[in-house]
């Protein structure tokens, strides 16, 4: 097994200014040999030798702030040549006088995304990965990329660029070194897959799970499950798509498209892997001949990206002592199902707190509760659950089914927060739930009740959609983001 590789942000040139404008079909203002190594998009990260996307959206017009990219320092700047309200053609003539360039097109957006699949196709040799779902992709993703890197040079998808903004942003650090491209494709409206495939173009894809996640912008979990499935919608013969076995919807999409498909999970990983669950601690993984491994992620679901991820390693020839390795060097994340030791102040003793409130679906809070209740744990256990977010007209009923779920539950104090969350609270009055029940709808007055209800050996569970910003109450538990 070879050691473990990293990839290299080292800067080389991506584009001239005549070059960008050549990919992206557009034209130029002008020094032609303005180039640039990095792209961005926000006007205060540019520095000398960046190209500034000015990007519409729903709030604020990128175009506003050509001159403070100016000012930073970039050399290259793609505008639309539709200004709009904005009136940017002072800016465009100054451009002609020195050494910077404008490449002015029809679409930012789309020009940036032809200049991140051009710079892909310079790399004929790379190994191109996506992975998408409504769930589990970033613990995937980092299981998959810690088991490759102990084989391959990986680039992968960084924090949560992994829309239709983030991807290419993220395609376009890819440099010559780099053998393995691993990035999230998470989309939140009908086409964004489409857009993402193209630039991307994987020869490998996997589908974690095919739930309700934003199913208020698409209708239907059904629909859901189309739009998600199009990751597999440029495959060729050539290429594989994975999916968890259980996942009938995922499984059909696979089945509509050419390649070879792999079915992942328990029940597909026979007699190979071994699995023991040691509750908040995680899983132990063996493997006879090749060793073992504790994976510090908890629950089924984790052990189900375990295995999605061991299935693309296995067929990038990855063997089961680089599996292992990968499994237990990953590190979970903010927000995703991260333990933490807490000693609140004035406390005479601690707690354990589970920070889970990156995102938060019907499926995914049924987990989390799930694990939460099944565990063994000497304390009492008490959560917050914050409202969940883009369920659309399944807003009430996916909140009432985890207030039923919390009603039969074993778990001793909830907090519901925000007004989403108000049928859950109504289910737990009529189930008769027997444990404590609170709903609030005001952070100030949450981080009150909160902090009044803290004694020594909690086990706590914070989940929610990442707009409610639930690790506001970390203080109070005498831990902070950066632990």
């Amino acid at each position: 097994m070879m050691a473990g590789k990293t990839a290299s942000d080292k800067a080389i040139e991506l584009f001239t200014a005549e070059e960008a404008a050549r990919v992206t079909g557009g034209s130029f203002r002008g020094y032609a040999g303005a180039a640039f190594s990095s792209v961005v998009v926000d006007s205060r990260e540019a520095r000398p030798g960046s190209l500034f996307v000015a990007l519409k959206g729903e709030k604020t017009d990128g175009h506003r702030f050509l001159a403070v990219a100016r000012e930073q320092g970039a050399s290259v700047f793609l505008v639309s040549r539709e200004s709009g309200d904005v009136d940017f053609s002072a800016f465009i003539e100054g451009a002609a006088d020195g050494k910077e360039a404008v490449v002015l097109v029809d679409d930012t957006l789309a020009a940036l995304h032809r200049l991140a699949a051009a710079h892909l196709d310079r790399f004929p040799g790379l190994v191109r990965i996506g992975l998408t779902g409504s769930s589990g992709k970033t613990t995937t993703k980092e299981l998959l990329g810690a088991m490759l890197a102990t084989r391959y040079r990986v680039r992968m998808t960084e924090g949560n660029f992994n829309s239709e903004i983030g991807l290419p942003l993220m395609a376009l650090k890819t440099r010559p070194e780099d053998e393995v491209l691993l990035l999230e494709m998470g989309i939140d409206h009908e086409g964004e897959m489409d857009s993402l495939a193209a630039i991307v173009r994987p020869r490998l894809a996997l589908v974690t799970f095919i739930g309700t996640a934003h199913i208020g912008r698409f209708g239907s979990q059904e629909k859901i499950s189309h739009e998600k499935g199009r990751i597999f919608s440029l495959f060729d013969e050539d290429c594989v798509g994975f999916v968890a076995g259980h996942d009938r919807l995922a499984v059909a999409e696979l089945d509509k498209y050419p390649g070879k498909g792999v079915l992942y999970g328990m029940d597909e990983a026979g007699d190979r892997f071994q699995a023991e669950d040691l509750g908040i601690s995680g899983w132990r993984i063996s493997v006879p001949g090749a060793g073992e491994a504790l994976m510090p992620l908890y629950g089924r679901y984790n052990l189900t990206n375990f295995f999605g991820a061991a299935a693309v390693a296995q067929a990038l020839g990855v063997d089961d002592s680089g599996i292992l390795d990968g499994a237990a060097a990953v590190k979970p994340l903010f927000g995703r199902g991260r333990i933490r030791e807490a000693f609140p102040d004035g406390l005479d003793g601690r707690l354990t707190l589970i920070e889970d409130c990156y995102n938060a679906n019907g499926e995914s809070v049924a987990s989390s509760l799930q694990f939460l209740d099944s565990v063994k744990h000497s304390g009492r256990k008490k959560v917050v659950l914050g409202s969940m977010k883009e369920l659309g007209d399944a807003c009430e009923s996916t909140h009432r089914a985890v207030g039923q779920q919390l009603a039969s539950s074993g778990i001793d104090v909830v907090f519901l927060f925000g007004e989403e969350t108000l049928p859950a609270y109504e289910e737990l009055g009529r189930c008769g739930f027997r444990g404590e029940a609170f709903y609030i709808d005001r952070m100030d007055v949450l981080q009150d009740e909160v902090a009044g209800r803290l004694e020594p050996d909690d086990l706590w569970l914070l989940k929610g959609s990442r707009s409610m910003a639930l690790e506001r109450l970390e203080p109070l538990f005498g831990v902070d983001r950066s632990g």
